[in-house]
């Protein structure tokens, strides 16, 4: 699995808006509503996150990072 430590970020959590179907062995397949946790954001436009105890990648722009309170950035 690709490593984002290049990144050197805190983990996050992100709230899934689009439907994604992984297209490899180490991307996560993703539905509207599901909150991906531990996510740490790519260099390249992916982010690294676990969903339903898998960890996987899957796109940036398919999600919006959680802040905090539980909103979410516009």
């Amino acid at each position: 699995m690709f490593s984002f430590a290049c990144c050197n970020v805190s983990p996050v959590e992100v709230m899934v808006e689009f439907d994604y179907a992984a297209e490899a062995d180490d991307e996560l397949t993703i539905n509207v509503g599901d909150v991906i946790t531990e996510v740490v954001r790519s260099c390249d436009g992916w982010y690294e996150g676990k969903l339903n105890g898998k960890r996987g990648l899957f796109p940036d722009n398919f999600v919006k990072v959680c802040t905090r309170d539980w909103s979410f950035d516009q």
